[in-house]
C-alpha cells in the first residue's frame, strides 16, 4: 500500500504529461524552458520517492511477519 503522501507526489507529473500530449497531438511548440521544467519535475518525482536503504530494510521486516 501507498500513503496519501506519496501518491500525491505523482501529480506533479501531470502539467508533463499534458505539455507532452499537446506536443504530439495537437502540434504545440514546446520551448526549452518547458522541456527542462519537465525534466526537473521528474527529477523531482524521482528524488522524492526513492527508498533510502533504511526504509528498504523496514519493509523487508514487515514483509517476513
Amino acid at each position: 500500500r501507498i500513503g496519501a503522501n506519496k501518491a500525491g507526489i505523482f501529480l506533479n507529473l501531470i502539467p508533463v504529461f499534458a505539455a507532452l500530449f499537446a506536443v504530439l497531438f495537437i502540434d504545440e511548440t514546446l520551448a526549452w524552458y518547458q522541456a527542462a521544467g519537465g525534466v526537473l519535475v521528474i527529477l523531482g518525482v524521482f528524488i522524492s520517492t526513492r527508498l533510502t536503504k533504511r526504509e528498504k530494510q523496514s519493509m523487508k521486516q514487515e514483509i517476513s511477519f
